[in-house]
């Protein structure tokens, strides 16, 4: 993986939750473009959805690319309703003042 996901530590669980000094909006979105272009090279090699991930991972053993595929729509899905909420959140304060 490139950086930052190749420095120590990056395997917790809670370390892409974390923001680090120095980081920015515009660099945390390159960080999610460079994500996005990078899944769908991956994707682009496979010959067909049923094509199983070289690595087994998330906990289930060989997953194809159907199950991948499936499960970033998921859990984008999910964290774009965290932003919701935080973005609903904020609106609330700029109202109360």
């Amino acid at each position: 993986m490139p950086p930052p996901w190749d420095e120590p530590g990056a395997d917790d669980p809670d370390h892409a939750m974390r923001l680090a000094p120095g980081d920015t909006v515009d660099g945390i979105v390159g960080l999610y473009l460079s994500a996005c272009d990078r899944s769908r090279d991956a994707a682009a090699h496979c010959d067909s959805l049923e094509q199983v991930a070289a690595v087994p991972s998330f906990g289930r053993g060989p997953v194809n690319l159907r199950w991948i595929l499936v499960h970033m729509i998921d859990e984008t899905a999910r964290h774009v309703g965290h932003l919701d909420l935080l973005r609903d959140a904020l609106a609330a304060i700029r109202t109360d003042r």
